[in-house]
C-alpha cells in the first residue's frame, strides 16, 4: 500500500473554514495535472454542504484533510475565504472533470468511471463514445453494486493501474469510496463528480450559463429537482458559522 504523501505534494495554500480545509486554488485543471505528475491523488472539489457534513461526520472530516488537492467548488467556499482574507478560484467538479477527461483523451489516459444507475452510465459511454471517441475507458461501473460486487470492482481497478479514477455516488460515499482505492493505485487522480454523470449522460440538463457565472447552480438543481431541499437547507447555517467565525478572528487579529 502506499502511503499519504500530503505533505510531500502540497501544492497551495491550505487554509481552514470551520476548521475545515480547502486549498487557495489559481488554476484548477493546471493543479491537477501538476499533481498527477507527482503521483497522483486524491482531489476533492469542496462546496458548502460537504464542510457542513464534515463537521458531524470524523470520517469524512479525516478523508478532506487527507486529500492531496481540495478546490473551492461553491460560491459559499469562496465567500468563507473571502472572510478570511483570501482570494481563490472557483472550479465546480463537474467542469474540472470534463477538462481532466478531454486530456485524458489526448493523452492517452486509463480511466474509470463508478456510479449512477445501469441506464445512466450505458448512456454516458454513449456521449463518450460520440464526444470523446479516443478516450480509453478501461472500467464503467453502475453504483449500485453489492459489497461482493464492490470488492471485485476494487480488484479490477488495481489490475488496471488507471491513470484517472472518476466516481459519482454522491457525497460524502464517493469521497471515501476514492480514498480507499487511492492507497492502492499509484500515478492515479482520484475525483469525485455528484450528480455530474447525470448531466453528461442527458438525464437532467444544467443551469444557463449565466446562473453558473454568478454562482447560483446550486438553486437552478433545486428547482428542477426538489427532492434536493432537504441538503440546501444547509446553506443558512453554513452562513451563519461563517460570520460568526469571521466575528471571532477579527476580534482576535486572526487571519489563518
Amino acid at each position: 500500500m502506499r502511503k499519504n504523501n500530503l505533505d510531500k505534494k502540497k501544492l497551495l495554500q491550505r487554509v481552514d473554514i470551520l476548521n475545515i480545509p480547502v486549498d487557495v486554488s489559481r488554476n484548477a485543471k493546471d493543479e491537477s495535472l501538476k499533481l498527477y505528475s507527482q503521483g497522483g491523488g486524491q482531489i476533492i472539489t469542496l462546496n458548502t454542504e460537504m464542510i457542513i457534513d464534515a463537521l458531524s461526520d470524523a470520517n469524512f472530516k479525516n478523508v478532506i484533510e487527507e486529500a492531496e488537492l481540495i478546490i473551492p467548488d461553491s460560491i459559499g467556499v469562496i465567500i468563507g475565504l473571502k472572510l478570511r482574507g483570501y482570494k481563490s478560484c472557483r472550479k465546480p467538479g463537474i467542469d474540472l472533470a470534463w477538462e481532466l477527461l478531454c486530456n485524458a483523451e489526448k493523452n492517452n489516459w486509463r480511466v474509470v468511471l463508478v456510479g449512477g444507475d445501469k441506464i445512466v452510465i450505458n448512456r454516458l459511454i454513449e456521449k463518450f463514445n460520440i464526444k470523446l471517441p479516443n478516450l480509453d475507458l478501461v472500467i464503467s461501473s453502475h453504483g449500485y453494486i453489492t459489497k461482493s460486487q464492490s470488492e471485485k470492482l476494487l480488484m479490477e481497478i488495481v489490475n488496471v493501474q488507471p491513470d484517472m479514477i472518476i466516481a459519482a455516488k454522491g457525497s460524502p460515499a464517493q469521497e471515501k469510496l476514492l480514498y480507499l482505492i487511492k492507497s492502492y493505485c499509484k500515478d492515479c487522480l482520484l475525483i469525485g463528480v455528484g450528480g455530474s454523470f447525470d448531466v453528461w449522460s442527458g438525464k437532467f440538463g444544467r443551469a444557463p450559463l449565466l446562473v453558473q457565472q454568478i454562482g447560483l447552480e446550486w438553486l437552478f438543481r433545486l428547482l428542477i429537482d426538489f427532492k434536493r431541499w432537504d441538503r440546501f437547507i444547509k446553506l443558512p447555517l453554513y452562513l451563519i458559522l461563517i460570520i460568526l467565525e469571521w466575528v471571532k478572528n477579527f476580534s482576535s487579529g486572526k487571519k489563518a
